[in-house]
């Protein structure tokens, strides 16, 4: 990281390379994730820390609906 430039914790709508995203969120002490993201031919990429369906699904449901209302949107 740049001595210029401050890293930020919170919520931003500014866009990061996916490989800083990543290296946060080895510090966030999940106990399951979901990455989701398309490659530069638009193909959906996905993976998950944890192989049921319900888990992942609720992780999905959750951030929408903490996105959705982070935002000033209405699901």
């Amino acid at each position: 990281m740049s001595d210029n430039v401050i890293d930020f914790h919170g919520i931003t709508t500014v866009d990061e390379l996916p490989e800083l995203v990543l290296e946060k969120a080895k510090l966030w002490g999940m106990e399951h994730c979901v990455i989701i993201g398309h490659d530069g031919d638009g193909l959906l990429q996905f993976g998950s820390s944890t192989s049921s369906a319900k888990e992942i699904l609720f992780l999905l449901e959750r951030a929408k609906h903490f996105i959705l209302t982070q935002f000033g949107e209405t699901p």
